[in-house]
């Protein structure tokens, strides 16, 4: 008895799937087949467009993409329909993993070029004198040849960040350098110029009380004496 149930039942199943088989071969239905594209194409990270396979971004950029909890948000992309994907940075790699609805998986690479925001400055000569502390001493003939060259940082010593840039001005006696980092980001330095007069002029007024009059001194003998005694 409980084999023939078992039997009816197994019987009703197999028709029931067949029924519904027919229905949607009835109604012109196909199964539906998932897709396997990953098809993807990047356009820009943090708005700075692809080229060449990779993407230039400043460090303000950069680091707004390390913080960002999902960096699918800072990029524009074109996705195959249906497909997922999710963004990961290794390093300077920003790396997509594209999953289509059949399960089919791939990724996709892509170099990120950072620009430095270092505007470091160490001035160490100006003119060829000592600078420290933001401060130099030049003779007059230092500061002369300062202010008479065109491009005034080719007389000073100095260390700069690489790939940096720098402008260097004279203002009476400060001498400012411009920094401009690869990325843009700037800073000025100054350094105080302190001038060594060369003027050795000398006016004689009088000599022991007897005034000078042009190239000549009119004395007393008294005054005479008072000064070969100071003199001897």
């Amino acid at each position: 008895m409980r084999k023939r149930i078992f039997m009816l039942l197994a019987v009703l199943v197999l028709a029931l799937t067949a029924a519904a088989a027919l229905s949607a071969c009835g109604n012109g239905q196909e199964p539906a087949d998932l897709s396997g594209d990953v098809s993807f194409s990047l356009q820009s990270v943090c708005g700075e467009d692809l080229e060449n396979g990779a993407v230039t971004l400043t460090t303000a950029q950069y680091e707004a993409l390390v913080a960002a909890q999902d960096k699918a948000e800072l990029c524009e992309y074109t996705l195959a329909t249906g497909a997922s994907i999710a963004v990961a940075l290794n390093d300077k790699t920003l790396i997509f993993a594209v999953t289509a609805e059949d399960g089919t998986k791939k990724e996709y690479a892509f170099t990120l070029m950072v620009l430095s925001n270092d505007v470091s400055l160490m001035v160490t000569k100006i003119s060829g004198a000592k600078a420290e502390n933001g401060a130099a001493t030049l003779t007059t003939a230092q500061y002369e040849a300062l202010v008479a060259a065109q491009d005034k940082a080719e007389l000073c010593e100095y260390t700069l960040a690489t790939g940096a840039s720098i402008a260097v001005a004279l203002n009476d006696k400060t001498l400012t350098f411009a920094v401009t980092a690869e990325d843009g980001t700037q800073k000025t330095y100054s350094v105080t110029l302190t001038v060594l007069s060369n003027d050795i002029s000398f006016v004689l007024h009088d000599v022991c009380g007897a005034p000078v009059i042009g190239d000549s001194i009119t004395m007393t003998e008294e005054q005479y004496r008072a000064m070969r005694e100071n003199v001897g």
